[in-house]
């Protein structure tokens, strides 16, 4: 069985373990009950799990993103690199003047080119992401590094009437899968720089955002392009007009011999570890566990069918206990070794009550630093019976798979939760057989019963 099918089988009391102590049921053990028309009342516990908060979100497992603990609260520690280069094409051209104070007939020209290109990322491709459920107050590092071939003019002709080029006005805008389009917030000082700078081995480092900024938006809207834009500055000294320089030099001709930048080598990195705070709605959450066997349930029914009277009255009976601030629906299907539902009088059958709402804990804040965190307080106890006839105990034997699927739910309308490592959802399922009426007070057949 494959190692994720034995958590989850573990986590929802399918691998059947040994008798567990249960004060629900201490009576039904003990042998207490009694005997009532010779029928006697018997509770066989089949079996126990624990879900706990890390094997919940345990598909967001990977190699650039890790579940670890902090302060006692699940924290997610995702790290990303990505490198490429991105090819740049020119767009306005134009030449601004301005008299300086020297001699006269002595000027300055700042020669300067629009340039923008774009290229394809999937930045945030290994960041979490399961439908339905909302990260909230992402706090990461998320720096771009900017590296070219333009260079200081030393050695070109022209070199005795040009100062050192320089970039200006950067913007980095990126774009989701549908066009929606997010500008980078670039410090002012990071915005511009110079060819020495750029040609120079570490290149340019442009720190956007230093674990202080919420980066929610940008990571939700997980975008699929990266294009920048960016103003080429040449000054010129001359001692002529410009009109007559440009005239006798053809000065554009000779632009990207000077600037000597057509792209840039990028490299985009993310590091984010922060504790998760979550929302989430109708989160579906399904998995198919192979090789079942339920013939430990079998088996105690047909110890409970050795010792009662003909008739008996048998029973599925689970008890849930939940300290996880989300709320569990559950459903189930049973598969046989042909991927045909199991079905027993004409249904399909189950080992949980169909659409049973397993209710969150209640929650309550927590300051780590400067940020509020709401974990829960409490857990809920809550019970489900589901009757079994014998055609249903003999379609058992015919299971091989069985599909879960639950869906989770934080309570509407209350700020965003957050797990920590003791936080569980308890399962422990039993086997009742002739249950008097004091035991089937305690079991509804709603999901709201404590």
């Amino acid at each position: 069985m494959k190692k994720t099918a034995l958590i989850l089988a573990a986590a929802f009391g399918i691998l059947l373990a040994s008798c567990t102590k249960d004060d629900d049921f201490k009576e039904l053990k003990d042998g207490k009950i009694g005997v009532s028309l010779g029928d006697i009342s018997l509770g066989l516990p089949v079996g126990s799990s624990d879900l706990n908060a890390g094997q919940l979100l345990q598909k967001w497992q990977g190699t650039k993103c890790e579940i670890i603990y902090e302060h006692n609260l699940l924290t997610l520690k995702y790290e990303d690199t990505i490198e490429n280069t991105i090819n740049f094409t020119n767009g306005s051209k134009g030449s601004r003047t301005s008299a300086r104070k020297d001699p006269a007939f002595v000027f300055d020209t700042l020669y300067q080119e629009v340039m923008s290109g774009s290229l394809d990322i999937d930045l945030f491709e290994s960041f979490p992401t399961l439908e339905g459920f909302t990260l909230e107050g992402i706090r990461a590092s998320l720096s771009v590094t900017l590296k070219a071939n333009m260079a200081p003019n030393t050695q070109n002709i022209l070199s005795q009437y040009i100062d050192d080029p320089y970039v200006s006005d950067l913007t980095i805008t990126t774009t989701s899968a549908t066009g929606v389009e997010t500008e980078l917030a670039i410090p002012a000082g990071s915005r511009t720089f110079t060819a020495s700078q750029l040609a120079s081995p570490e290149g340019v480092k442009i720190q956007i955002y230093d674990n202080d900024n919420s980066i929610d938006n940008l990571i939700q809207s997980r975008p699929k392009k990266m294009s920048y834009s960016l103003k080429v500055n040449v000054p010129v000294h001359i001692t002529f007009t410009p009109q007559e320089f440009l005239e006798h030099y053809d000065f554009k001709s000779y632009f990207n011999d000077i600037v000597e930048l057509n792209s840039f080598n990028t490299k985009t990195e993310i590091s984010a570890k922060f504790p998760l705070r979550i929302t989430c709605t109708n989160l579906i959450f399904t998995d198919t566990i192979d090789d079942i066997n339920l013939s430990e349930i079998k088996e105690s029914l047909s110890e409970a069918t050795d010792k009662v009277a003909y008739g008996a009255k048998y029973y599925l009976a689970v008890r849930f206990d939940n300290s996880m601030p989300l709320s569990f629906t559950t459903n189930d299907k049973i598969l046989d070794s042909y991927g045909n539902t199991v079905t027993a009088n004409g249904k399909e059958l189950h080992l949980f009550e169909q659409d049973f709402v397993i209710k969150a804990a209640d929650t309550e804040a927590k300051q780590i630093g400067t940020e509020t965190y709401y974990y829960s307080k409490n857990q809920t106890v809550q019970h489900m019976l589901v009757p079994l006839e014998k055609d249903d105990i003999d379609a058992v034997s015919d299971a091989k798979k069985l599909v879960l699927k639950f869906t989770l739910n934080t309570k509407a309308g209350e700020p965003a939760v957050s797990l920590r490592d003791v936080d569980h959802l308890k399962t422990s399922i039993y086997i009742l057989v002739n249950p008097n009426e004091e035991t089937m007070a305690r079991f509804k057949k709603t999901g709201n019963n404590n």
